[in-house]
């Protein structure tokens, strides 16, 4: 049998039980108010919305709301309420009571778990995905997809958090380097939208890159570099060339400021050989246009910041050198033989995309020799890099000879003893252009006439004008027109550079 109860007896214990539950809500919202304040200010308010909208702490409010409206129903239908409604009100409030405070050892640990690092990467992966990108580039208002993302990375790197930056930007070069591979393989061609949003998310990465740039996070900076660098890849392998080029540019941005800077960020200056290679075999136009111009300017600039005793901007210049000249190798490789000396831009752009490795490559060179003649004692960097220029350039020639181009091996055979002849005159120049034209000459027939035929045309006088394209124009008027010799081997080819040289530093042009 149910005992009897008063108004008096049940009154004090619903209103006590409404009063401490009000009372633990009220310290639940200033806690989380103050959490997610402090880590609004750690990360960005956005990317807090994002990961706090799916907590438990609405349910957690929710069932704070539930029980302290059934106290307050409880104090004000008591006295009409029969008995047996009472005890069930009564039974259902203690219940009640036991379900928020046991929440809340649950909701402690969320709260304080929630806006750290490894929630908020977590969030960034699962919010990241080629369903989410498509819904954002469609949607009018969004500008940049994905930005309270990027933000939120920005911040933790600005706020020196170097954990969270490397789990944040961890995070963001993961989950969209998978959102690249899965609209790059998409059988369709990407809408226009869709290209634009993938190239605001390189620029977006570009702009984490600079913010490690600046704190000084060499580990970071390489590993966006990389991130952007195999972005980059992968659009080239599906023909992407719009977002290749972007990126290109992109990255060109952040190893020129590396380099400047004099920072020991290798990928600034490694990740050039596989871009350019994969461009010159696909043949992306825009690609290789703003890559090599992108690469020549690297060395002009590692080069300038070279000093006499300085060896490691030369070692840069002769890693970007050698990837430069490997990717215009590719280049011929593979499309060398639709290159005639009759090909025009609109009949052959194979053409054009060779020509962009040549007319780069001549001003870096000159860059090169003229900085070589400012040293008062060439270093041994100058040296090697010089060397080096002419062994990799003969290695063209070479595959130019492979793929029987007699146009494309004379035109290179001729730039390997300009580019030689442009430097001071030592042994060791003079045996490297030996040996280059040697090895173009051993190729096979192709090599050996294409070999003949350039050494024969340097015979022949040649009008400098503003628009003669030679590798040293300025050398022209007494290289060009002092050649005289039988092309008899390794030792007539070195009469022959001697003589060169010899009329080089004469300037005798009669």
């Amino acid at each position: 049998m149910i005992p009897e109860l008063s108004s008096m007896s049940l009154q004090p214990v619903f209103q006590t039980l409404a009063i401490i539950q009000t009372t633990v809500l009220s310290i639940i919202i200033a806690i989380y108010a103050l959490s997610t304040q402090i880590a609004a200010d750690r990360f960005t308010t956005r990317i807090i919305s994002s990961v706090t909208e799916n907590s438990s702490y609405p349910n957690t409010i929710l069932l704070f709301t539930a029980s302290i409206f059934l106290d307050v129903l409880g104090l004000l239908i008591f006295p009409i309420a029969p008995v047996w409604l009472n005890w069930l009100l009564l039974l259902v409030a203690v219940l009640g009571v036991c379900l928020t405070f046991g929440s809340l050892f649950y909701l402690r640990d969320e709260l304080l778990s929630t806006t750290e690092a490894p929630s908020v990467a977590e969030v960034i992966r699962n919010g990241i995905s080629k369903e989410a990108f498509e819904s954002a580039v469609g949607d009018d208002e969004t500008t940049i997809p994905f930005y309270s993302f990027f933000e939120a990375g920005r911040s933790a790197i600005r706020e020196e958090d170097k954990d969270a930056a490397n789990q944040l930007v961890t995070a963001l070069c993961e989950s969209t380097s998978r959102l690249f591979k899965e609209a790059d393989e998409s059988e369709e061609a990407l809408p226009d939208e869709q290209v634009t949003g993938l190239v605001q998310i390189l620029s977006e990465e570009k702009s984490l890159a600079d913010e490690t740039i600046e704190q000084g996070y060499h580990g970071l900076t390489s590993y966006l570099i990389r991130s952007l660098a195999s972005k980059i890849e992968t659009s080239i392998e599906h023909g992407q060339d719009a977002i290749a080029s972007h990126g290109v540019s992109l990255c060109s941005g952040i190893s020129e400021e590396v380099i400047e800077r004099g920072q020991l960020v290798k990928p600034a200056w490694l990740i050039w050989e596989d871009i350019l290679e994969s461009a010159a075999r696909e043949g992306l136009e825009d690609t290789l246009h703003i890559g090599t111009s992108s690469v020549s300017k690297l060395i002009d600039i590692a080069v300038e910041n070279s000093g006499e005793l300085d060896s490691r901007n030369l070692t840069i210049a002769y890693v970007l050198l050698t990837r430069f000249l490997k990717g215009w190798n590719t280049l011929v490789a593979n499309h060398g033989e639709h290159i005639t000396e009759d090909d025009r831009v609109e009949t052959a752009p194979e053409f054009l995309w060779y020509r962009f490795f040549e007319r780069n490559f001549e001003s870096t060179a000159r860059i090169i020799v003229s900085h070589n003649a400012d040293l008062q004692i060439p270093s041994a960097g100058m040296f090697k890099l010089q060397q080096n220029m002419l062994q990799e350039l003969s290695n063209v020639a070479k595959s130019a000879a492979e793929v029987q181009n007699d146009y494309l091996t004379k035109r290179l055979a001729k730039m390997v003893i300009e580019a030689g002849l442009g430097f001071e005159d030592n042994q060791r120049t003079r045996r490297q252009i030996v040996s280059g034209l040697t090895g173009i000459k051993s190729t096979n027939d192709c090599g050996a006439l294409a070999v003949q035929q350039a050494l024969s045309e340097l015979q022949t006088p040649a009008e400098v004008n503003d628009d003669d394209d030679s590798l040293m124009p300025i050398t022209a008027p007494w290289v060009l027109n002092f050649i005289n010799y039988t092309f008899e081997g390794e030792e007539g080819l070195i009469e022959a550079v001697s003589q060169i040289e010899t009329e080089m530093s004469s300037g005798d042009t009669e």
